[in-house]
Order: structure tokens, then sequence, then C-alpha cells
């Protein structure tokens, strides 16, 4: 599990806020009329189809020069992973662009990892291009269930990051159907309802995928190597 430091927190913050103070809400609502990117992805697309589960690379935001990088990595989808970036800096609008990026030169599957507290951060995670995005259950709390109302309205697909079975339980009551277990998988597994789709980090000890590492997984997240 990633913890986050308060510095973290402080430069999220002045992040979001900068971007609303130039783009308020309900003006960035409005553009979804004009939005060419609208949401594509089914949760079926997450779903493996096979004995074998899916692999999905995770990326950190990147400049235009590592576009065709990421392009070409072997997955259907892309995870884009932004947290780490609010450590050292305070994001504008335009440091989002590489997700539109991706969404107009691929038909990858875009995944958007970032610590959401707002629907604003969501909306805006929309008219990028994305078409899922990471929730983590643990740091929004009773806002879990409103913030995937919310992504689902939009077309986005919801996924909830799960490190317990507290966790759990409020990702079921959000009626939440992907769940990304990142920690104490083992004993969380037993209590996922069979018909949820379950992702998880790729083990450091698995170098192939095979039907025993699969068991009960639907999709891995690799970390993507330049």
């Amino acid at each position: 599990m990633m913890h986050y430091s308060l510095k973290t927190f402080e430069n999220l913050k002045k992040s979001i806020q900068r971007r609303e103070g130039l783009l308020p809400f309900d003006f960035l609502g409005r553009t979804l009329a004009y939005n060419p990117y609208v949401p594509r992805a089914l949760v079926s697309d997450l779903a493996r189809d096979g004995k074998i589960a899916k692999k999905c690379f995770n990326y950190p935001a990147f400049s235009y020069e590592r576009l065709s990088f990421v392009i070409d990595l072997d997955s259907e989808f892309i995870m884009v992973d932004f947290r780490t970036t609010y450590e050292e800096n305070i994001l504008g609008a335009g440091d989002f662009d590489c997700l539109t990026q991706l969404r107009r030169y691929s038909q990858k599957f875009i995944i958007h990892n970032d610590i959401f507290l707002n629907e604003y951060q969501i909306l805006e995670s929309c008219i990028y291009g994305s078409d899922c995005i990471v929730l983590d259950a643990e740091i929004l709390g009773k806002d879990l269930a409103s913030m995937c109302e919310f992504a689902i309205r939009l077309a986005l697909i919801p996924i909830v990051k799960i490190t317990s079975l507290k966790n759990l339980k409020s990702a079921i009551f959000a009626k939440a159907q992907v769940f990304y277990i990142t920690q104490d998988f083992s004993n969380l597994i037993a209590s996922v309802p069979n018909s949820k789709i379950i992702l998880c980090d790729l083990p450091s000890d698995v170098s192939e995928l095979d039907e025993k590492s699969s068991y009960g997984v639907d999709m891995f997240f690799v970390q993507a190597l330049d």
C-alpha cells in the first residue's frame, strides 16, 4: 500500500484549487457536450477471457517524447499513474495531456490512477480521455459510493482499491464491479463475490502467467520498464 506524505496532499489540494479556479466545475461540465473522447471500456473488458489473467502495464505520467514507448507496450490496457507526481509538484491542467495523447494515438483502454478526492477530478479524467479510474476506498471513506456513482454517470468504470475487509464492504455497498486488491490478497479474495472482477499487482516472484498464478485474478498490473 502506498502511504502519502502531508506534502503530497498539500500539493494535490493546491493543484485541484488551481485548476478549478481557471475552469470551474459547471463550465467544465458543459464541455462534455463537445468531448470527442467518450469512455469506451465495458466492465467485461476487464474480465479475463480464458484461464490466464490479462496484463495491464502501469506507467507513470509521461511526456510526449515517451508516447511511442507507451503505445508499443503489449497490453490492451495502460494504467497511467500520477500519484507520485504530487510529492514535488503542483499540477496544472496541461500535466494531464498525456492521457489525451494516449487516447488520440492509441486504441488502448486507459486507466487513470490518481489520488481522487472529489468529482471535479473525475470529470476532468473523463474529458482527458480516460476509460477507467482508480478510487481508493481508504481515502474516500463515506464518499466512496457517491464518487463511484458519479463516475458511472460519466460512463467511466470505477476501479475500487481495497486493502482490508472494511474497504471491501464499502466497495460492495458502493455497487462497485471491479476491485483492485493491493494488500492481504489471499484473505480478501475469499470474501469477494464471484460476480466481481479482481485486479492486483503482479507478485514479484511471478515471471510468467499461468493458470496457477492467475487463480482468482482477472488482470495483473505490471510495472513497465523503459
